[in-house]
């Protein structure tokens, strides 16, 4: 049984809990949050110790491992705490706000021998999955591009306001749902991201983070991608065509995946549960308990950071 703690009461933590709950290789007992109110509500809901200070949490309880969903500012440094107090460690996507930071994330881990695991998700949603096994069973051909899309209203009141602030989210659209979009096109086609280029736009009144975004990737197996995405108000969209030779996949992550192979769509899967979460602790635990490289290392998660990176880079050069 790992016993694991918490740092962060935020949204996605509601996804760890639940999926903990349903497995019994991991065991959640407690978390931390600075702000009392959000903590409190896990405590009374799950049964859990509550702490203000993720200091205090990890002196008073015999952790073998954290998961941490903080803002992506917090992250370098808290990890790095953790790893030096010889903790196992799932840290929340984007991995932190820059590249240096993951190589000391990266660095923290190596020295003290503990498990550094970043929590890309894309690959444990089944359609998703569904798709990657089509697409490596050559039904369809050959793979030859992807184009993925991400639509949807970005600046509700419903987001945390630390998400419009650049120095503590990294960016807007593009540092939050880019990571999920590389994720999912590195994943499905088993490859890194060779150049990368692209635009940032900034259309949302009184924002100081990005709204839109568009990057042409090429990856290191010749493939390439076009990523699209648009935080206004407007078409709600998340689908990924992949082009294949004998035919077209649209996957609809979150809902199912379709097919076309000159005759229209047809769909070929829908989602059948929601284990991701699950799938993703089981995968962390399996790291630990095997003494084996986690299945999305902290190397991973720094070269989705560095291709974000460049597509800020483009923006601020103004190619």
């Amino acid at each position: 049984m790992i016993k694991a703690g918490i740092i962060g009461a935020g949204g996605i933590s509601s996804s760890y809990m639940s999926a903990a709950e349903n497995l019994s290789g991991v065991e959640i007992t407690c978390m931390a949050d600075l702000v009392a109110e959000r903590v409190e509500k896990f405590e009374e809901k799950y049964e859990i110790k509550s702490y203000r200070e993720y200091g205090k949490m990890i002196d008073a309880e015999m952790l073998d491992a954290v998961i941490i969903a903080l803002p992506h500012s917090l992250h370098r440094d808290v990890v790095i705490d953790c790893c030096k107090r010889k903790l196992h460690v799932l840290v929340e996507k984007p991995m932190a706000v820059s590249s240096l930071e993951c190589e000391a994330m990266i660095a923290a881990a190596k020295a003290q021998d503990v498990k550094l695991m970043v929590g890309h998700i894309q690959r444990y949603f089944p359609e998703n999955r569904k798709a990657k096994e089509i697409i490596q069973s050559g039904e369809f051909g050959k793979l030859t591009m992807i184009v993925d899309i991400r639509n949807n209203d970005y600046f509700t009141s419903e987001r945390p306001q630390w998400f419009f602030n650049p120095k503590v989210s990294g960016g807007g659209i593009f540092m939050n749902y880019g990571a999920h979009s590389l994720d999912k096109i590195m994943w499905l086609t088993d490859s890194k991201v060779k150049n990368i280029s692209g635009k940032i736009g900034y259309y949302a009144e009184g924002m100081s983070v990005e709204g839109n975004a568009q990057a042409i990737v090429e990856l290191e197996n010749g493939i390439t991608a076009v990523v699209s995405q648009c935080g206004y108000k407007g078409d709600i969209r998340n689908e990924t065509q992949i082009y294949m030779t004998k035919g077209t996949l649209t996957l609809c992550t979150g809902k199912g995946l379709y097919m076309d192979k000159g005759k229209g769509y047809e769909e070929v899967f829908v989602r059948q549960d929601g284990k991701a979460f699950e799938r993703q602790l089981i995968s962390f635990i399996k790291s630990i308990e095997e003494d084996r490289e986690p299945e999305i290392t902290g190397h991973y998660g720094r070269d989705i950071i560095s291709a974000i990176e460049r597509v800020y880079g483009c923006t601020n050069q103004g190619t």
